[in-house]
């Protein structure tokens, strides 16, 4: 079944699948080559070619074409979801996996997974699995944000969001390893904290920085949510802003003189994010434990906005210093301090 799926250079993108549906929903009466002549030298997603895409909406009974008048309707059963991006986006996922799940060739692919502590009981699988052959199956699996990409360029994760569909497809078809078991991403006594990392775009030895410490931070237990992990062309990032800012148990915020700059003036996405978690901090002002302010260039009154002044912050100028700063913010995240306080031990007996 995969295999003539192989034959494809490109079996979709969400944006593809959304502008396609929107444009059928306009006109009912749509032929295939219509269809083909309105994307004809397009680019969507950095892409030209979709010569995949409606025979794979067929093979998945998401569309009918007429065998008469070649016009393409589309299954009732999907229809609803158009209106949302992202249950569109998951609904041809999950349509895609339920195909494929008795598929040989699909779910070895998977057959050796890695499961990773460190990235919070998540999948790792190796990106030599899907072989020249399958390339196709990598990108769209990609292209839907089931697979991100690992720190290590040898593997790719699967996403958290989507263990659940990983477990009920894939996972439970391999069952010839008898040390496979669900992963129960509701078992918190091991998942690691989320940590979403503020920073601005100075330039590529400050960009190179960052993914360096979201890196270390991922290697000592810490799952980051990193913008360059997540985001491609075509995702939505003040939607990716919010939802980190709203999931994370930490936020590191790395403030330079340019990052001042863009908080104070709300420019681009740093205005953006800082805005959110400037309210966010006003309710809890007197408490706050979230909210990491690390200063990486620059001085207090250069790079730190006045409001955030009043936090302590983190100093990482001094790249002699880098390993013990590292210490100093697991120590924020985990919220272990770095002098435990000691037991209060009973009274002397010259003070009784």
């Amino acid at each position: 079944m995969l295999k003539e799926l192989s034959k494809y250079n490109n079996l979709g993108t969400p944006s593809y699948f959304y502008d396609f549906f929107s444009l059928i929903n306009k006109d009912k009466k749509i032929t295939e080559q219509e269809i083909k002549e309105y994307f004809f030298n397009k680019t969507i997603d950095n892409r030209q070619v979709f010569d995949g895409c409606i025979p794979l909406l067929k093979i998945l009974d998401i569309i009918n074409i007429d065998e008469i008048q070649k016009t393409i309707s589309i299954n009732p059963l999907y229809k609803e979801t158009i209106t949302s991006f992202d249950i569109f986006k998951e609904n041809i996922l999950e349509s895609f996996l339920s195909k494929y799940q008795k598929d040989s060739d699909f779910y070895k692919i998977f057959i050796d997974y890695t499961f990773e502590k460190l990235y919070s009981k998540t999948i790792l699988i190796n990106a030599s699995a899907f072989k020249l052959k399958y390339m196709n199956i990598k990108r769209f699996l990609i292209d839907f944000n089931f697979l991100i990409h690992h720190p290590n360029e040898s593997y790719y994760l699967i996403n958290k969001i989507y263990i659940k569909l990983f477990n009920k497809y894939i996972l439970a078809q391999i069952s010839n390893d008898k040390e496979n078991q669900e992963i129960d991403i509701n078992d918190k006594e091991e998942e690691a904290p989320k940590v979403f990392i503020s920073y601005s775009w100075d330039d590529e030895n400050h960009k190179g920085w960052v993914l360096n410490l979201a890196n270390k931070l991922a290697e000592n237990g810490v799952d980051p949510i990193f913008d360059r992990y997540e985001l491609q062309p075509g995702s939505n990032a003040p939607y990716f802003m919010e939802k980190a800012l709203r999931d994370a148990d930490k936020v590191l915020i790395i403030f330079t003189e340019n990052y001042q700059t863009k908080a104070m003036g709300r420019k681009g996405g740093v205005g953006y994010e800082y805005s959110i978690l400037n309210a966010e901090i006003c309710k809890n002002i007197t408490d706050n434990k979230k909210y990491i302010p690390i200063l990486r260039s620059g001085s207090m009154q250069t790079s730190i906005p006045p409001f955030m002044q009043q936090f302590i912050s983190i100093y990482m100028i001094d790249n002699s210093q880098y390993n013990g700063q590292i210490k100093e913010i697991l120590h924020c995240i985990f919220d272990k301090p770095l002098i435990p306080k000691p037991k209060i031990g009973e009274k002397p007996d010259y003070v009784k």
